[in-house]
């Protein structure tokens, strides 16, 4: 995979799992990443707390190992990711969504 693919790749891997994006945003990034050599979809998977999502794994980098496992767990009915399994020991996304309410600010000890 050459850097440039690499690099565009991570960015709307990137997008999808930590921007909180519109949903026509959100569409456009899963159909630029669809386009992108190497992107296969393991089929249906479940997140570790059980909930059932499509995998993606992406191509590796030269060097790399890449054994099928999915880099990422996104829910089809909502087009949110779940889960990113392959982030070190893995990360669970557990919220995700917009609000309109600003966040609470912790007073100062």
């Amino acid at each position: 995979m050459s850097s440039r693919h690499a690099a565009v790749t991570d960015a709307l891997a990137n997008l999808l799992m930590y921007a909180p994006v519109p949903p026509q945003v959100r569409a456009a990034a899963y159909r630029a990443l669809a386009g992108m050599p190497g992107i296969k979809s393991t089929g249906k998977i479940q997140d570790r707390r059980g909930r059932e999502g499509i995998g993606i794994t992406l191509p590796v980098a030269v060097g790399g190992e890449n054994r099928g496992d999915p880099h990422f767990i996104f829910d089809p009915k909502t087009a949110l990711m779940l889960a990113r399994p392959r982030l070190g020991a893995g990360a669970l996304v557990l919220e995700a969504g917009w609000t309109n309410v600003a966040p609470r600010i912790p007073a100062r000890p």
